[in-house]
């Protein structure tokens, strides 16, 4: 089912008009996709399940695996990010692992390009956050690890090239620098986390006002 669900998807990808693959979509693998989204050429979405509101998503993104896809209305995915589960969650001998194979992202979302989301363990970005920059990477799974879940708060923005351990949290309003190394939990609203292995390095860190964004389309933003 799974390799025939790509298939599929793969050939839905390639329709050169947006409401032709927004179709195809609901009507051969059943995905709830309103009727004013967005889905770009050449971006596969092969999941289990799939609730998209009015987003935009650009081109050459992958949606795969076997896990439940949530993405809430406002909410803009830029070119060539990832969002993946192997289909290994599946089989036997890991059916008692506990792991909860899930994407939400919330409203007036930002995830720009180029990265990669393991939704094996469970991954949630909360309203108006952004994934800025390029190539963040988010791990969910790994040797030994039991919590696996990411979550990311409200009006948080992590930088480039930042990296989630399985398990880690920022809680709302949060700063991530580039390059940072995210393991464990971060409690704490409006803090500036950065390092590797990333810390809190500034409270009552106010990031939106510092730097005149309110979320929205800012280039300035993208660098991360």
């Amino acid at each position: 089912m799974a390799k025939i669900r790509l298939l599929v998807s793969a050939g839905i990808s390639l329709c050169p008009f947006n409401w032709m693959r927004r179709l195809l979509y609901q009507l051969l693998l059943g995905y709830k996709i309103d009727r004013k989204a967005h889905i770009g050429f050449m971006t596969i979405i092969a999941v289990q399940n799939a609730d998209i509101e009015v987003v935009n998503i650009g081109m050459f993104n992958k949606f795969v695996g076997p896990y439940d896809l949530t993405i809430k209305k406002g909410t803009s995915i830029g070119k060539y990010n990832e969002f993946s589960c192997g289909q290994w969650v599946t089989e036997q001998r890991f059916q008692q692992s506990g792991y909860e194979r899930f994407c939400k992202i919330g409203e007036d979302c930002v995830v720009t390009r180029s990265h990669y989301i393991d939704t094996t363990g469970g991954f949630i970005l909360g309203d108006r956050s952004w994934i800025a920059g390029y190539s963040s990477q988010f791990w969910t799974h790994g040797i030994g690890t039991r919590d696996r879940a990411i979550s990311i708060g409200e009006d948080c923005y992590i930088g480039s090239a930042a990296r989630f351990a399985p398990g880690a949290s920022v809680y709302n309003h949060s700063l991530v620098g580039l390059g940072s190394i995210v393991v464990g939990n971060f409690s704490k609203e409006n803090v500036l986390i950065t390092g590797a292995p990333a810390r809190v390095i500034k409270t009552e860190y106010y990031w939106r006002t510092r730097y005149n964004s309110p979320l929205n389309n800012s280039d300035d933003l993208n660098g991360g």
